[in-house]
């Protein structure tokens, strides 16, 4: 199962970004966080605008 909203920087190395969960059926077998392996600093504004308009096309 994929995202239904973006991941958006900025996020610490290390930081909690998602979780996954192992399921069966409707039973969650397991728990598992998903950090950040590096951190990710914010876009300056030509970056955020660009991202913005490649989200709103999506």
């Amino acid at each position: 199962m994929a995202r239904a909203d973006p991941l958006v920087a900025p996020f610490k190395k290390g930081q909690q970004v998602g979780t996954l969960k192992i399921l069966s059926g409707d039973q969650v077998l397991r728990e598992v966080p998903l950090v950040a392996l590096e951190g990710v600093e914010q876009a300056g504004v030509f970056g955020r605008a660009w991202d913005a308009i490649r989200l709103w096309i999506k």
